[in-house]
């Protein structure tokens, strides 16, 4: 059973829309698609559907709900669905969403807080060529990096259609990304090269699992086009 959920940016109640289908999916064992109407593929199911309003609820192809479900209501809609077993525990991908999750909001969250930081540092201590080397990556690397981060791991999912990886390795980036940060600026800040080596070492591992985490939804073709592949291949035969 598939249920795909139509969504769109300038929607304000579409988030609770797929807050309920989030929900009901850690009970119930179904395909959960979310589509925004400003990428190809959902364009493409609205205008197959005649669908006029978002958000809009389609089970295995048809239209069943316009507007956000109840909870029971949703859980009427997948009725014949099997029970998932184990829940939502324990699930090693988180799939594409509307809703900015815990780790990514974590990641942007993190950005604002070294931009405050890497300001405030550079108007007290703004010599770049001594410690202020080090504060200065408050900015570019605290900053920009964590940001950029952030927004792809919100982002990629729902472009490409593919899961990204929570985890253990979600939790050894964050960690090797803030901890070579600080061991970065504390070991410039008092001349300490070792130190300073030791986070530019963290940093760059925490870049390596960032990698590890985004490439791979970039890296295979997005589920739109795998389906038109398969359309085309179809058809030729």
């Amino acid at each position: 059973m598939k249920v795909t959920l139509l969504v769109s940016e300038w929607c304000n109640v579409c988030p609770s829309a797929e807050r309920v289908w989030r929900q009901v999916n850690d009970e119930k064992d179904f395909e959960l698609e979310v589509l925004d109407v400003a990428q190809p593929e959902g364009r493409k199911v609205i205008a197959e559907k005649l669908i006029k309003t978002v958000p809009a609820t389609l089970v295995d192809g048809e239209l069943k709900k316009v507007g956000v479900p109840g909870a029971e209501e949703a859980r009427e809609l997948v009725r014949c669905a099997p029970p998932r077993e184990g829940g939502a525990e324990g699930r090693e991908e988180a799939a594409a969403t509307m809703t900015m999750r815990r780790g990514p909001r974590h990641m942007v969250r993190a950005a604002v807080v070294y931009l405050a930081l890497g300001g405030l540092s550079l108007v007290g201590w703004g010599d770049l060529l001594g410690g202020g080397v080090g504060l200065f990556h408050l900015f570019t690397y605290g900053f920009i990096a964590f940001m950029i981060f952030g927004v792809a791991e919100h982002m990629l999912p729902r472009f490409t259609g593919h899961p990204i990886r929570t985890g253990w390795l979600q939790s050894a980036q964050l960690g090797l990304l803030h901890g070579g940060l600080w061991l970065f600026v504390v070991g410039r800040w008092f001349d300490m090269i070792p130190v300073a080596g030791s986070g530019a070492a963290l940093m760059w591992a925490g870049i390596g699992a960032a990698a590890a985490r985004l490439l791979p939804l970039v890296w295979r073709p997005s589920t739109a086009e795998a389906a038109a592949e398969r359309s085309s291949g179809t058809e030729a035969a």
